[in-house]
């Protein structure tokens, strides 16, 4: 492990691949070095995503939808996290279609995404809440060792000085790849669309996975994953703070940056973001809803 300094802010905790690519406390670095050799079956399900962008959430649907009923268990999304395991035979377990996951950049995902078979599903998030979010993640899970203030801790998100580095390059290498590999099946999926027309982006979901769902059944899937019940559900198993309290299901809402964020620095975030998304762009952030 090292020390990420970041001007004016406390050190993070982290590891670092030989890529220079920064990674979480829990993970190692040849674990997530190796992930380019996973064995992909055609019917996987890979879900791709940059940190605290709803991954969770979105297993929960996906699991719901490929068995046509809503399910409440204890299942958590780090039991199907590629970066968890350092032997790939441990998910040959899983019966296809398995759902798979991770937070890796294009090039360290597996080779067999290149066959073009494997289904990709990526979700993203406008980037004020994941930066909200990542602070929370980062105080509050200990092994970090971060107290550092907010006011400081937006310019280390936004120089990549966090865990899994900076979300613009994660999602403008992803948009690259996409653009050079098109026979990669891939939905493209922006969080805050699930929350504001949640039927209609679970139809879309549903079609992709080649599952027909009528409404019923996904206003049911629907309520099964609002926050309250998965945090509910994860209780047993979800990562806790000091205080006891779940990290991976804080809030779950869209627009929890304005708590946070003073206006100049909302400014400044938006110029940092136009210089390093451009336009246009596979991204579109919406940072309001209804």
């Amino acid at each position: 492990m090292e020390w990420l300094e970041s001007e004016n802010d406390e050190p993070l905790l982290v590891h670092r691949t030989s890529k220079n690519r920064i990674l979480g406390t829990f993970f190692k670095r040849e674990t997530v070095e190796n992930i380019v050799n996973f064995p992909l079956r055609t019917d996987d399900i890979l879900i791709c995503s940059y940190p605290k962008s709803g991954c969770h959430w979105l297993l929960e649907n996906i699991r719901m939808i490929l068995a046509g009923e809503v399910i409440a268990d204890d299942v958590q999304k780090e039991q199907t996290m590629m970066e968890c395991y350092d032997d790939h035979s441990y998910f040959d377990q899983f019966p296809s279609p398995r759902i798979l996951n991770n937070h890796v950049y294009f090039d360290d995902e597996p080779r067999d995404l290149l066959k073009g078979k494997t289904k990709v599903v990526l979700i993203y998030r406008n980037p004020k809440d994941i930066c909200v979010s990542f602070y929370n993640h980062h105080t509050k899970i200990p092994s970090y060792k971060y107290q550092g203030k907010f006011s400081n801790y937006i310019k280390r998100f936004l120089q990549g000085k966090v865990s899994s580095g900076c979300c613009f390059d994660y999602w403008n290498t992803w948009e690259q790849a996409l653009k050079d590999h098109p026979n990669i099946p891939h939905l493209l999926i922006r969080y805050e669309d699930l929350h504001q027309y949640p039927i209609f982006e679970r139809r879309r979901l549903a079609s992709f996975l080649g599952r027909d769902c009528d409404d019923e059944f996904l206003e049911k899937v629907t309520e099964a994953t609002s926050i309250d019940n998965m945090r509910q559900q994860k209780d047993g198993v979800s990562f806790k703070d000091r205080d006891g309290q779940p990290v991976m299901y804080r809030k779950g809402k869209v627009g929890d940056w304005k708590n946070y964020f003073t206006v100049s620095e909302s400014e400044m975030f938006d110029q940092v973001v136009d210089k390093e998304i451009g336009k246009p762009a596979m991204f579109k952030f919406l940072y309001f809803i209804d």
